[in-house]
């Protein structure tokens, strides 16, 4: 009885969304600071990547920037040091918020929510500021690299390769 309750719940809904739903006041506070405005609309945008939701930003029915937010995998269960133990293929993840404007720059970036006790270090603003101002497809070849973080290595590899699901996004948003 429960499981239906929740699939008519959440089930149904366009694809993605629980991010936005599980992070709203966050999202919304990041946008706000970054475009100095209040009350933009977020318009999903259809995207087809698991765990992945992609937003345009507007305001006064006018685009001002877009939201990617996405779940990204990070380390097998059990730790980072030696993920090829765990043969499961059960991963620990990070909920990562990017913020971009029509510039295609990267205008703010939050890790909104760690689950690992391993890599937490690329959650720290002082790091997550090294990409701010860079265009998501910088990172594609690794052209623009960002160090990792010792003892952060494998998420820091997770958050690159995220944000180059964030450039394909960026193709899916220009046609929208």
């Amino acid at each position: 009885m429960y499981l239906i309750i929740f699939l008519l719940c959440f089930g149904f809904q366009e694809p993605g969304g629980l991010l936005l739903e599980s992070y709203t006041k966050q999202v919304t506070k990041v946008v706000d600071r970054v475009f100095d405005t209040k009350n933009v609309v977020f318009i999903p945008v259809g995207f087809d990547q698991p765990l992945t939701e992609v937003y345009r930003i507007e305001k006064d029915s006018v685009m001002i920037g877009s939201v990617f937010l996405k779940s990204v995998q990070s380390c097998n269960i059990g730790g980072c040091t030696a993920p090829e133990k765990n043969t499961s293929g059960s991963r620990e993840f990070f909920d990562l918020l990017i913020v971009s404007d029509l510039d295609d720059s990267i205008k703010a970036m939050r890790v909104l929510n760690y689950f690992s006790d391993y890599g937490y270090e690329i959650s720290s603003k002082k790091y997550l500021r090294k990409y701010i101002g860079r265009s998501p497809c910088d990172f594609i070849n690794r052209d623009a690299t960002v160090d990792a973080i010792s003892g952060a290595t494998i998420s820091s590899s997770a958050l690159i390769n995220a944000i180059n699901d964030l450039c394909v996004a960026k193709n899916v948003l220009a046609k929208t």
